[in-house]
């Protein structure tokens, strides 16, 4: 298996991220137990990307790798 340089939390996040494409940064931190400023940070640190909000939420997707 080799290094990612990610933490749990910041795996975790990713996975969830991948699995629930169009999830937002709030539902998202509900479940990796970080602030919402910690989870956005963190967001914005990895491959995702912000859609286009259509309402409240602004949805996240895993960026696809080239």
């Amino acid at each position: 298996m080799r290094s990612t340089g990610l933490d749990q939390r910041e795996l975790s996040a990713l996975t969830l991220i991948g699995e629930h494409e169009g999830c937002s940064v709030e539902w998202l931190h509900g479940r990796v137990d970080l602030s919402q400023s910690g989870t956005v940070r963190l967001v914005d640190r990895h491959l995702v990307r912000r859609e286009r909000s259509t309402g409240r939420g602004v949805p996240l997707r895993a960026a696809r790798l080239r």
